[in-house]
């Protein structure tokens, strides 16, 4: 029986962290070896959620970020509005 590497060693293989001749010898295992070829596979999956997490809280803090100028913009609109509303003119008269 292959003894299997460190699980510090398939993550930092998974980070792409690992230099060429390690890399060479988790590869090597890996091919023999159906549960750290699965764990590295769900190292990956967990990876790829991370990055979808860190890809949803930048757009939530963009989103953040553009709310505030609609909710400025609105604010500006309603005061112009008002402004304009309290001065009359010949488009805002009633009969």
């Amino acid at each position: 029986m292959r003894r299997c590497p460190p699980a510090t060693l398939l993550d930092r293989y998974a980070a792409g962290a690992l230099p060429g001749p390690d890399a060479d010898l988790v590869e090597s295992h890996l091919v023999g070896c159906a549960a750290c070829a699965d764990r590295l596979e769900r190292l990956g999956m967990a990876q790829d959620l991370l990055e979808q997490l860190r890809d949803a809280e930048s757009a939530r803090a963009e989103l953040g970020s553009d709310l505030a100028a609609l909710s400025s913009l609105q604010q500006w609109f309603t005061t112009t509005l008002s402004s304009v509303a309290g001065r009359g003119g010949p488009w805002m008269e009633h009969e």
